[in-house]
């Protein structure tokens, strides 16, 4: 398709241009930007164009007939500036409350525009499509999505629908390279021929064409490339990675240019992998294909007649379905994934997270406009005398809404400049290198963007009060200064939404601030000061085991097929006898010092014995399992029991100990003792820091493995480290929580404020009647308490609700009892009278002198 200028462009250049002068300047303007299609992209020769157009929009280009008025239009300019400036109070009140909350809007703008440019580089970006499997559950009805697909999908889009113009495939590896005495673990692909062709992926050294033809050709990195030979030349050299064999670099890969879903350090040929072309097991790939855009439905509908080639079994539960490329960012949850994506739950959490706090500083422009309506009604009133009609007096307002919203816009932009850095070091980005990484001054598009989201934030805020002074004000000011302020309804409305949502907001944060601390104080059940772990990998670990355990501030020393609470077991089944219900457990490999290394107790039976026979199949029951089994304190152990791999002798019943994350409830839990399963040395240190047992570990690892990288986790710093990520949480929830109020606050303030002045006669009045601070205080404020307690009454029983639905949902979690809540509600109570106690009494103290005098 032909790439087209922005037509309201074009629309305005011919009503705005000379006839004489518009066809040379579209003519340049159209070369141009064809130039700039070929050269930076449909996208950002259309924003270049408007720019660009927008410039010719001057006097000296302007038709004699021109409806345009630049004069009145600075006219009103130059009365919305003086209008601002003369009412200092509001319009500081306005800009800090919009201010606030575009910064916010801002950067989730800039996280948005981030994430959604993922592989858009591409140049077929609208005609690639991913084929993913759903598997239905029919116990609870769910459906989840995985990534990859059988190995045959890809030929039979080939040779069964015409209007696939490619295919390709990739297969998920992760292996260590070795070059000399250098070893480097990666993640890497297995990759057809084409990959570079349909991804649009640049090499930097070798032919896109046939760096993975060859079997045994692999194509790394810049990175990873680096890693292993410095600035020496790696193409044409061979490396051995894993047990795969040697393979010779064919070419080195150039990052993409932008964001991707495909995250790699190495690509093998496919062509060296022995294809699993089953269609039922774990030997997955993922399947691609190109095709016009638009006609996904009949690929769709291809897909559907496939799952017959499927097992019987399987058929009922699996299909398969077609992904768009565009869709992966910001898409439905996909498991397996090459990469790290944003699914779309994320999104919608944060845009009705930035619409709340937007539309609240909104509401307090409409609030704080309709209320000094008042004051603007003679102002109005004069205008239409002098000839202005209703259309002239909402420009007017509309232009000095925009003019105030432009003043915040700017001070959001410097906001945004400083909150930047303070954003992109959260540990949750850190981990998925989900950092902004965009200049915002040197992109002209993206300036753009933010400058039509303040210009619609300007219609938002100031297009009903526009209407409303327009429509209201010439009749207020033919009447005298009534006792009721208009569009009171309204405002009280709006500064009730603001405090519901303030309460949830504040609840919420309170709760996901216990929530992270509860995760930090959990007691695991076993002891994790100084215990540290190692990956075995090549080392004999019962030799490195005893090279430990001959220095005296090592403690013990244990091996394990997985690390508690690091990372998620696997799970089996459990039966006492034949026709008992199966027990779900989890299971893993230790061997007979880890109940001393981690101090665990033995409830009863017996440990594990030093050096028995791995074919005696031995086990230990925690607690729980012992209990769902019904093995009681009159069971003589050892017993029989069956699961998955066969029988297994259960000798002894430990203790339960937490060993999920706590994010998942540990349930029952079957410890096995298989000497071919030991992954992990676990070490039990004492009298050192964390640095001093790291280098003594570390020398005593090196006698027996001079290559591996050592990497060492603490378990103290590494179960910190993974619930760092929800004390983030709390922190984003804490600062949302603070500008909602702070906002709220702010407009409650504007609307007690103006209240205040129109009671002012009538506070000098009753004063000298004899009226007492107190009883003048609470005539002042009761209206504004009573809106704040209806507040609390309808957002206090969401707040619970919300919160109580997530948290138990969580293995290990907080409960959201009447404490969090009053302590939410007092502050609420607490800020919220802040502003109406001090204007109040302020107003109640004065002289009664100066109040009749009031005008």
């Amino acid at each position: 398709m032909k790439p087209s200028t922005p037509v309201f462009i074009d629309w305005l250049l011919e009503r705005f241009c000379d006839p004489w002068l518009l066809e040379g300047i579209h003519g340049d303007l159209q070369e141009k930007f064809h130039e700039n299609v070929k050269q930076k992209g449909h996208f950002t020769a259309k924003m270049l164009y408007t720019l660009q157009a927008l410039g010719f929009v001057r006097l000296k280009f302007k038709r004699k007939n021109s409806k345009f008025n630049f004069y009145m239009v600075n006219h009103y300019l130059t009365s919305a500036v003086r209008s601002i400036r003369k009412q200092r109070v509001f319009s500081a009140i306005n800009i800090f409350g919009l201010a606030t909350s575009m910064t916010l809007c801002l950067l989730m703008i800039l996280f948005y525009l981030d994430q959604r440019s993922m592989d858009q580089h591409n140049e077929n970006y609208n005609a690639i499509y991913r084929v993913l499997t759903a598997e239905h559950d029919p116990e609870d009805g769910r459906t989840k999505h995985l990534a990859t697909t059988p190995y045959g999908v890809a030929d039979r889009l080939s040779e069964n629908m015409g209007a696939v113009t490619a295919t390709t495939r990739l297969k998920h590896v992760g292996a260590e390279v070795r070059l000399g005495s250098k070893v480097i673990g990666f993640s890497g692909l297995y990759a057809e021929a084409n990959f570079f062709e349909f991804f649009d992926v640049e090499l930097h050294a070798g032919y896109t064409s046939s760096a993975l033809e060859q079997p045994g050709s692999v194509v790394l990195s810049e990175s990873l490339a680096t890693k292993l030979f410095d600035h020496q030349e790696p193409m044409g050299q061979l490396i051995e990675i894993g047990d795969l064999g040697s393979f010779l670099i064919t070419g080195i890969s150039k990052p993409m240019p932008g964001r991707s879903h495909l995250e790699y350090d190495a690509l093998l040929s496919l062509s060296s992998d022995e294809p699993e072309k089953a269609w039922v097991g774990s030997g997955r790939y993922y399947n691609y294909f190109q095709m016009p855009s638009g006609q996904p439905a009949t690929a769709n509908t291809y897909l559907a007649s496939l799952k017959q080639l499927l097992p019987e079994e399987d058929q009922a539960t699996q299909e398969f379905l077609v992904q768009p490329l565009s869709e992966i960012s910001f898409g439905m949850p996909v498991r397996h994934e090459i990469g790290f994506v944003t699914p779309h739950f994320i999104l919608w959490f944060l845009v009705v997270l930035v619409a709340v706090i937007m539309l609240s500083a909104c509401f307090n422009y409409i609030g704080l406009s309709i209320a000094q309506s008042l004051k603007r009604a003679k102002e109005v009133g004069i205008r239409k005398i002098m000839g202005a009609g209703r259309k002239l007096v909402v420009l007017q307002f509309m232009i000095e809404a925009q003019v105030t919203v432009l003043i915040s816009w700017a001070v959001a932009i410097g906001l945004l400049m400083l909150m930047l850095p303070l954003y992109n070091d959260l540990k949750v980005l850190r981990d998925i290198q989900g950092q902004i990484d965009i200049r915002i001054w040197s992109n002209a598009s993206l300036l753009l963007y933010f400058l039509g989201f303040a210009v619609l934030i300007g219609l938002i805020a100031g297009g009903y009060p526009s209407w409303y002074v327009g429509k209201v004000a010439f009749r207020q000011a033919m009447k005298k200064t009534g006792k009721k302020a208009p569009g009171i309804a309204l405002r009280k409305t709006l500064v009730f939404i603001q405090y519901t949502t303030s309460v949830i907001f504040i609840v919420t944060a309170i709760v996901v601030s216990k929530q992270s601390e509860h995760f930090f104080e959990m007691e695991y059940g076993f002891d994790k000061e100084n215990l540290t772990s190692i990956e075995i990998k090549d080392a004999p670990y019962e030799a490195l085991r005893n090279e430990l355990l001959q220095h005296t501030n090592i403690h013990s020393v244990s091996l394990t097929s997985s690390l508690p609470a690091l990372e998620v077991p696997p799970r089996t089944e459990v039966k006492l006898t034949e026709h008992s219900d199966p027990v779900k457990v989890s299971q893993f490999s230790v061997n007979e010092d880890f109940l001393t290394n981690f101090d665990l107790q033995l409830v009863a039976g017996e440990n594990f014995r030093k050096g028995a026979p791995a074919a005696e199949n031995l086990a230990l029951a925690n607690a729980q399992l012992a209990a769902e089994l019904q093995i009681s304190e009159e069971v003589q152990l050892p017993i029989t029991v069956k699961t998955e791999a066969g029988l297994v002798k259960v000798i002894g019943i430990v203790e339960d100990f937490k060993y999920q994350f706590l994010f998942i409830e540990s349930g029952p839990l079957l410890l096995t003792y298989d000497p071919s399963a030991f992954r992990f040395l676990n070490i039990k240190y004492q009298g050192l820091a964390q640095h001093e047992a790291a280098a003594l570990i570390e020398a005593s690892w090196r006698e027996f493995d001079k290559i591996h990288p050592f990497e060492v986790n603490h378990y103290q710093y590494e179960l910190d480290d993974i619930y760092a990520e929800f004390e983030d949480l709390a922190k984003i929830v804490g600062l949302v929580a603070a500008l909602a109020i702070i906002i709220a606050c702010i407009g409650q303030f504007g609307m007690i404020l103006h209240h205040v002045e129109l009671k002012t006669k009538e506070v000098g009045i009753r004063k000298v009647m004899g009226s007492q601070v107190r009883q003048l205080v609470i005539m002042l404020s009761k209206g504004f308490f009573l809106l704040i307690g209806a507040s609390l009454l309808v957002g206090s029983p969401l707040a619970w609700l919300m919160n109580h639905s997530w948290t138990s949902k969580l293995g290990y979690h907080i409960d959201v009892d009447w404490k969090i809540m009053t302590v939410g509600i007092l502050l609420v109570v607490l800020l919220s009278s802040l502003s109406i106690l001090w204007l109040t009494v302020k107003a109640a103290n004065t002289n009664p002198v100066k109040t009749l005098r009031y005008e």
